[in-house]
């Protein structure tokens, strides 16, 4: 199935802040869990947080840089298989941005917990049930500013 008609990614975006619609975030959702994940269990579950006071508390309280991202999305894992913990969210997220864009949405992974954890804080401010895995990655998300350069990327690749 194909649901991105073009991928050109990669750019750090900045972010006016705009209203995020529930409709929009929930049809970018539903191509994000098409991603495979081991043995097929699906254990993403998304936290989608386009609040301005929820937004204001995460970025005051982790005092991480949403750069003016009108929505963040973290994902916790219900039981998930041990070991593709980090693999399952990896392919999720892209499925995420690759869907956003294809709806014109620009998006930035986030760490979480670099240089310092925060996951403990950002469970507590979204109410992560403690049976969730919260994964220590948050993608801002909204309509980018379009004056901001896609950067050069090197190609390394040994072709055998």
């Amino acid at each position: 199935r194909r649901f991105a008609p073009s991928v050109v990614v990669g750019s750090s975006c900045f972010f006016p802040r705009s209203p995020r619609t529930q409709e929009l975030m929930q049809q970018i959702l539903a191509k994000a869990v098409l991603a495979p994940s081991a043995m097929g269990k699906n254990p993403w579950k998304f936290y989608v947080v386009s609040s301005p006071e929820v937004l204001d508390k995460v970025n005051a309280q982790t005092k991480k840089p949403s750069y003016g991202a009108p929505t963040l999305v973290f994902t916790t894992l219900v039981n998930p298989i041990p070991g593709f913990e980090m693999y399952d969210t990896a392919l999720a997220h892209e499925n995420l941005c690759i869907a956003a864009a294809a709806f014109n949405v620009g998006s930035v992974i986030l760490a979480y917990n670099y240089p310092t954890d925060t996951t403990p804080t950002l469970k507590t401010i979204l109410g992560v049930p403690a049976e969730e895995m919260l994964m220590p990655v948050g993608i801002a998300m909204g309509y980018p500013d379009m004056h901001t350069a896609t950067p050069n990327r090197q190609i390394s690749a040994v072709y055998l």
